[in-house]
């Protein structure tokens, strides 16, 4: 009886050790290994997620958005050019809590909910929808972004005071 009990508790220490090194490789590849990639397509507005594991791609999807579906008729580009908005790790948190809102898919989202809300003239909304697509080709132009944003807060403030 002796012998087992002295058997069983040598793989104790041993199963203990494993589970913490199961624990800390899982936490090592999820939190390093894997990861979310956001582009978004500079001539149409359309958003590809990548999923990847230490580099390899395991899953790309390209989506329509609601600013992609508005601005087609004025997409002038038919081969996409994709650029990183955002990436993070698909376990653990971001940097910031709202790192996601800090790129141009966020902007695009806003303008579209913004052009979508207003009660604007077809060709303000042309004007509005072409002004983003040159944002979106040259990020420098945040002035761009602004002005849209500030346009569409005005048209917003307008219809609500009446």
């Amino acid at each position: 009886m002796t012998n087992t009990s002295l058997h069983h508790s040598d793989k104790k220490p041993l199963r203990i050790v494993v589970v913490i090194l199961v624990f800390l490789l899982m936490c090592l590849v999820s939190i390093l290994g894997t990861k979310q990639v956001l582009e978004i397509d500079r001539h149409s507005g359309k958003v590809r997620e990548t999923w990847k594991l230490f580099g390899m791609t395991l899953k790309s999807q390209v989506s329509d958005t609601e600013f992609s579906k508005m601005a087609a008729p004025y997409v002038t580009e038919n081969i996409p050019d994709w650029k990183k908005d955002c990436q993070f790790p698909l376990f653990g948190r971001h940097v910031s809590p709202h790192y996601r809102y800090h790129g141009a898919t966020f902007a695009m989202q806003e303008i579209a909910l913004g052009i979508q809300n207003q009660t604007l003239s077809n060709e303000k909304k042309s004007e509005l929808l072409i002004q983003s697509l040159e944002y979106l080709n040259d990020f420098s132009k945040k002035d761009v972004f602004y002005e849209i944003m500030s346009h569409l807060s005005v048209e917003y403030k307008q219809i609500n005071t009446e």
